[in-house]
């Protein structure tokens, strides 16, 4: 009888924490699909839940780094939201008597992802990915080797079985684009790093895109890293964007720097206003900073010290 893994996950049994290679041993009694399914579904951009929809199988990891949270959800409203951290059971929260049930005796010790699908079951949903992951499928007639960065798919290969070429089924061809589609992240952290790997990349839709985050972001810390970002382009299209952080009680270092070099009159103007109602002295040096290079730029004389 040929068994999908997750239905081999299902009927083992929870009973306690085993080592990884006891998981593995048993993991092996269980014989994969003789035949891949159709993969021509698989595209760049997809998460890991959209892959594993289309493979019918949880992956094989063969590098696991990073965060992400998975959730096991049962028929009672029961759960159990899980962290995985490097590969590895970081925590373990259940919520209900099935959830708790299903998760006691399960340690923090050394359970690696794939050990934790075979104690819980096959049926998660990944509901954070921050992971940068290489997962493996294999069937008799070949294997499929994907990576995955910050949970999203960049690369699926086919390795067919009787030793043909390697198959590209899913390949980046725009690097930029897929860069830019981590400023559509929920998670603050996500668009701050995606604005770091952004900064360098001369690409005109880059300035675009964050002139477009600025219109809804509101981390404090994302503004100034856009702001500084656009104002080392020259793109002035900002300036309007930032007069609001102005009115803040505490204003982003960056924000100020920012429209020191793309600010204009009615910039000079608003700072002056946010000088007479902020109390530390390093966010008014800064303030008058940013007046004097704008005054510079306009052909003025220098600010005065009120």
């Amino acid at each position: 009888m040929t068994w999908n893994v997750g239905e081999c996950f299902r009927r083992l049994p929870v009973i306690g924490t085993l080592s990884v290679s006891l998981w593995t041993g048993l993991l092996g009694a269980c014989s994969t699909p003789s035949n891949a399914p159709d993969l021509s579904g698989l595209t760049v951009g997809q998460d890991y839940d959209q892959v594993v929809s289309i493979t019918g199988l949880r992956c094989e990891h063969l590098s696991d780094s990073g965060v992400r949270i998975v959730v096991w959800s049962y028929e009672d409203g029961s759960s159990i939201e899980a962290g995985i951290y490097e590969g590895t059971l970081s925590g373990l929260t259940p919520s209900g008597a099935h959830a708790e049930r299903r998760a006691s005796g399960i340690r923090n010790d050394d359970i690696s992802a794939d050990s934790l699908h075979a104690l819980l079951g096959d049926d998660f949903a990944t509901v954070d990915d921050a992971s940068d992951r290489e997962c493996r499928w294999r069937w008799d007639d070949g294997r499929l080797l994907a990576t995955f960065e910050r949970g999203i798919l960049q690369q699926a290969t086919w390795l067919s079985a009787d030793g043909g070429d390697p198959r590209i089924l899913a390949e980046v061809t725009d690097e930029v684009a897929m860069l830019l589609a981590g400023l559509d992240s929920p998670q603050a952290a996500d668009r701050y790093r995606t604005l770091t790997a952004l900064s360098p990349v001369a690409d005109p839709r880059v300035a675009d895109a964050v002139i477009e985050l600025l219109q809804t972001e509101t981390d404090k810390t994302n503004r100034g890293k856009a702001a500084l970002l656009l104002a080392q382009r020259g793109d002035r299209r900002a300036n309007g964007l930032l007069l609001q952080d102005l009115q803040e009680p505490i204003i982003n270092v960056d924000v100020l720097r920012a429209l020191g070099q793309i600010g204009e009159l009615r910039t000079e103007q608003a700072l002056r206003d946010a000088l007479h109602r902020q109390g530390g002295s390093r966010i008014q040096a800064e303030i008058q900073s940013a007046r004097a290079r704008i005054r510079d730029w306009l052909g003025m004389p220098a600010p005065d010290r009120r």
